[in-house]
């Protein structure tokens, strides 16, 4: 038999089963690395230098076909500390840190149910908005998201990505009491339109120990420039309300992005904001370097004051 047939032959009596195995399931490995020096200022402090890892996080995902346009469905997400002390027993020298998300359980029409744990609703909402998430000009943890009270995940719950229905989704979580009777039972909800350049998004979220909080967000791109925005309200109970905002605008350049981030809150006793400048530059379509200043003020005794972040960022 001519070598050419014999090969073709070889590779279509392999083809045949992989195919039908793509349709019965799939498993992806991904991620998102970051490695950047930081030299910060605390409030009350002096200045250090450190080198972080970001948001550094790797997932395994997968779904299997179990018919009838059922899928059973899984994620397992782990932060990732490349930057960490290697060896010894400390957990600085751990190579995968804490979960980030992780669940089980079926999508098909009417979206995907899970039990496990998420970012809750509230934080995601506008993850996509904050245009330097996970360095120190990140306003989520400290400014905005109740002053970084929502800017955490929601563990031992029931959850529901509602399907797309012509640019609209939605996401919903419920957590349990984690065994303890009487424990608190936070929960959130968030609704999304996603169409083309615009998107926009409304979350509500309720700690179920006296604090609640509602936010929109909106970002919106036209040619080479983004503009994002979000304004929030959170309530303690037996306290005044508390509303945060931020704005931001990215404008690139060719490989180049200019970045300038404002966000500030009215809490008590003090106003709190912070605001930072930074440029991205694409070396590809999933690696940049970045560098960036942010400043900060009334971040509290021990809070960030100021500081400059180098660093490059992989995403695979």
């Amino acid at each position: 038999m001519n070598k050419k047939l014999l090969a073709v032959a070889i590779a279509s009596a392999f083809a045949a089963p992989m195919a039908a195995l793509a349709d019965e399931g799939n498993v992806t490995l991904s991620g998102n690395l970051s490695a950047s020096i930081v030299s910060a200022e605390t409030e009350g402090g002096d200045r250090a230098t450190d080198v972080s890892p970001g948001g550094s996080d790797m997932s395994i995902s997968g779904w299997e076909s179990l018919g009838n346009g059922l899928k059973a469905v899984f994620l397992l997400k782990s932060w990732v500390n490349v930057t960490g002390n290697p060896g010894g027993g400390s957990g600085s020298g751990l190579l995968f840190g804490n979960n980030k998300d992780a669940y089980l359980g079926l999508s098909g029409s009417f979206g995907t149910v899970a039990l496990g744990a998420h970012g809750q609703p509230y934080k995601t909402a506008t993850g996509g908005l904050e245009l330097f998430g996970d360095t120190i000009g990140d306003a989520r943890g400290s400014v905005t998201n109740g002053g970084g009270a929502f800017h955490s995940g929601i563990g031992d719950a029931l959850i529901w990505f509602l399907p797309n229905m012509n640019g609209f989704s939605g996401h919903l979580q419920y957590g349990a009491e984690n065994g303890v009777d009487g424990g608190a039972n936070p929960w959130g909800a968030q609704v999304n339109y996603s169409n083309g350049p615009l998107y926009a998004t409304y979350a509500h979220a309720d700690n179920d120990a006296g604090l609640d909080g509602n936010k929109v967000g909106v970002g919106y791109s036209f040619g080479d420039t983004t503009i994002n925005g979000v304004i929030e309200s959170t309530d303690t109970s037996g306290g005044d309300d508390v509303t945060a905002y931020s704005l931001g605008l990215a404008q690139k350049f060719g490989a180049n992005t200019v970045k300038i981030q404002y966000a500030g809150n009215d809490s008590d006793p003090d106003d709190q904001s912070l605001w930072a400048i930074g440029l991205d530059h694409a070396m590809s379509k999933r690696t940049k370097v970045f560098a960036l200043y942010a400043d900060g003020d009334n971040l509290g005794t021990g809070g960030f004051d100021d500081g400059f972040e180098v660093g490059m960022a992989h995403s695979f």
